[in-house]
């Protein structure tokens, strides 16, 4: 059929898959037989080849096999399965959790779910940067309203407008393009003032953040409705999860489309997410580091006269699209991994370069990202 190759032919960007080759330690990354210092990976603490997990997952796979053969529904809800719950609900301080396949299915799928009982009498209030499994699990029907970012004041006026039987309202707690943190303490308390049902996508900040690494939102963990995260990041593995009590789970065990018709994760994986369970606390040294890697490439950024982030996640925004594609062919050329980010996954205007430390880098290559930057921002930019 011509449609598709059609329709290829009038997309202003083009994606490609690229053929990677991971090497070891964590911030190195082999792509087109060269290898890189990797800046744009999400493993923040290098753990996607750690040992421990590596042990774990081949531990789980020897004594309960290499899939799990069906739903959880079905046949496929084991004993392991439930054990990683009870960890994962103790660790993010909520009565219980729900773990489940990618955090794209599992943010579609669950808001769905939850939307549904409410339909036509809730009002939606999601921040404008959010990502966009939230807002695929949106059907339409449902009253959204989206609120500018990171913005609580203007979060509070739709509140105060809405006249919906039912008040929703869904934040990230960092957000993966800018790397900045969203203010839960007010949210909780808006979402309180008006007795609205409160979802946080902790995913970049589960791991990394918070007590122990249990994230950001765990701190309010009594405040929030549901707390959703991933293993895919900060834990160094697969899988995505939500905290909740024990209400909404039964209720998302009968309801939620993801975990009805998918089957569910396969005791490596299990075994991996587990493994990451019980380093994550351990890790404070590491994370330690990573914040003085963030403030390293910071003060870099200001001495540079460009826009800082405060985390690990630093966009450098570049919205003349042929200069962003020359930056990353000069970031390539000096052997440095940092892909360009552009519509639609940002505006047109934002377009950027997005840099993402992680725990397993060390000073020298943060010096070294400086200079290219440096010598590339004179050269053309």
């Amino acid at each position: 059929m011509n449609v598709y190759a059609d329709y290829l032919t009038k997309l202003k960007y083009k994606r490609s898959l690229k053929l990677i080759t991971r090497d070891s330690p964590a911030n190195q990354i082999a792509f087109n037989a060269q290898s890189f210092v990797n800046f744009a990976s999400n493993d923040y603490l290098g753990l996607t080849a750690h040992p421990l997990l590596r042990t774990w997952a081949h531990e789980y796979a020897l004594a309960y096999g290499n899939g799990s053969a069906s739903s959880r529904l079905i046949t496929g809800n084991l004993t392991i399965h439930q054990a990683l719950e009870d960890m994962l609900a103790q660790y993010l301080k909520k009565p219980a959790a729900l773990v489940m396949g990618s955090g794209y299915s599992t943010n579609a799928s669950i808001i769905e779910a939850l939307l549904m009982p409410m339909a036509g009498e809730v009002g939606v209030f999601i921040d404008k940067h959010c990502h966009a499994s939230i807002y695929q699990g949106i059907r339409s029907g449902i009253a959204l309203k989206r609120f500018f970012h990171n913005d609580v004041t203007h979060l509070e006026k739709l509140l105060m407008a809405c006249s919906k039987k039912h008040k929703f309202i869904i934040v990230e707690s960092i957000y993966s393009m800018d790397g900045d943190i969203a203010d839960l303490e007010k949210i909780c308390q808006l979402a309180q003032a008006h007795n609205a049902f409160l979802y946080v996508d902790d995913a970049h900040s589960f791991g990394v953040l918070g007590e122990n690494g249990a994230g950001l939102a765990a701190a309010y963990a009594d405040k929030i409705d549901v707390i959703m995260g991933t293993f895919s990041k900060g834990a160094g593995c697969y899988g995505a999860f939500i905290g909740c009590n024990a209400v909404i789970k039964e209720y998302l065990v009968n309801t939620c489309k993801a975990l009805i018709y998918s089957t569910s994760p396969s005791p490596p994986m299990i075994g991996a997410m587990a493994g990451a369970l019980s380093l994550l606390p351990t890790l404070n040294d590491a994370r330690a580091h990573l914040r003085k890697l963030c403030l390293q490439l910071k003060k870099i950024f200001i001495k540079l006269q460009i826009p800082p982030a405060t985390h690990y996640i630093i966009p450098w925004i570049i919205s003349d699209n042929q200069k962003l594609v020359q930056a990353t062919d000069f970031m390539h050329q000096h052997h440095i991994f940092a892909l360009p980010i552009r519509s639609p996954t940002v505006s047109p205007k934002t377009s950027r370069l997005r840099f993402c430390l992680n725990a397993a880098m060390h000073s020298e290559q943060i010096n070294y990202l400086g200079e290219v930057i440096e010598a590339m921002k004179y050269k053309f930019l």
